[in-house]
């Protein structure tokens, strides 16, 4: 689900709630009127977006020395100071063609305001983008152009070969969509910088235990789409009665007969089919994982408030 299909879906349940009768939008998960069978349920409210992160300010405050745990399989981060747990985040590592290494890492040095000297943007003579996931010494630069690495605010170098924690894009959390490095939003960025030192242990697992964020973001892209579909059904019906024209309520009549036949059909489909198998989770494709670096504008969270992100803010 994109953020183009949420926004559109936001729209448009912004003008169905003035445009529909308040009998047809009812508050919450409801049976509808016009389509629904006894019984059935449709979604009416946006599914709540799955956390992103939760951080407690005076948890880490307790004794002990810090740690992280990083799984790759989970995509989740956890700092610790003793056995305390202070909070924990979606991470995005490395994708299949650039690997995160697991192993105990130490950090070996911290910097604010870091760029990185292989990947960036190149730009041409005018300032214009013409590769936005560019690599150093392998992509050609126009004449008058210039490479600009990628920002690595918030630097924490686990390896001599490049590999650190930053601040770096999620374009869909639970999801690899690095070059190896591990991304985190901005303000978990800064304080596991804030509460870490040089030697600051941390460990890259392939697996931290738990289950993996992949799903939480799998079942919310599920209820997104079921979301706008219902928006989208409940549009087409009001466009049905009240549009200006005959033509115009014939051809959305039209629309809306042939949407509930497909139903039908997708319905006498299901009910003849075995079971698919599971989908494995995996990364997406390495088109969709080409993420540009952006500013994460995240406000700082009150103590121990688990935050939700929105994907525009991915």
């Amino acid at each position: 689900m994109t953020t183009a299909m949420l926004s559109h879906a936001r729209s448009l349940a912004a003008a169905l709630g003035c445009l529909l009768p308040l009998a047809l939008l009812p508050s919450c998960a409801s049976t509808s009127p016009s389509n629904a069978k006894k019984g059935q349920t449709e979604i009416t409210t946006p599914p709540e977006v799955p956390p992103s992160y939760s951080w407690d300010e005076e948890k880490a405050k307790a004794p002990g020395g810090a740690r992280i745990k990083i799984g790759l399989a989970q995509q989740r981060a956890t700092f610790y100071k003793g056995n305390t747990v202070v909070g924990w985040t979606t991470i995005a590592s490395g994708i299949d063609r650039f690997p995160t290494p697991t192993g105990s890492f130490k950090i070996l040095e911290k910097v604010v305001d870091k760029k990185s000297n292989l990947y960036g943007r190149i730009y041409n003579a005018s300032g214009g983008v013409v590769n936005s996931d560019a690599k150093a010494g392998r992509d050609p630069i126009p004449a008058g152009g210039r490479f600009e690495g990628s920002q690595m605010k918030y630097w924490m170098r686990l390896t001599s070969s490049g590999v650190g924690m930053h601040i770096g894009p999620h374009p869909r959390p639970g999801f690899r969509a690095s070059h190896g490095c591990i991304r985190l939003p901005a303000y978990i960025a800064e304080q596991f910088y804030k509460n870490t030192s040089l030697g600051t242990p941390v460990t890259v697992a392939s697996s931290d235990g738990g289950e993996p964020l992949s799903k939480a973001r799998l079942e919310y892209e599920e209820k997104l789409a079921a979301y706008t579909k219902w928006v989208e059904h409940k549009w087409d019906e009001h466009n049905a009665r009240a549009a200006k024209s005959p033509e115009a309520r014939k051809a959305a009549k039209a629309k809306l007969k042939a949407e509930r036949e497909a139903q039908k059909l997708a319905e006498r489909a299901a009910k003849n089919q075995p079971a698919a198998a599971a989908t494995p989770v995996s990364s997406p494709a390495p088109e969709a994982r080409r993420a540009e670096p952006v500013a994460d504008t995240n406000a700082a969270p009150a103590a121990g408030q688990t935050v939700f992100l929105d994907p525009q803010n991915t």
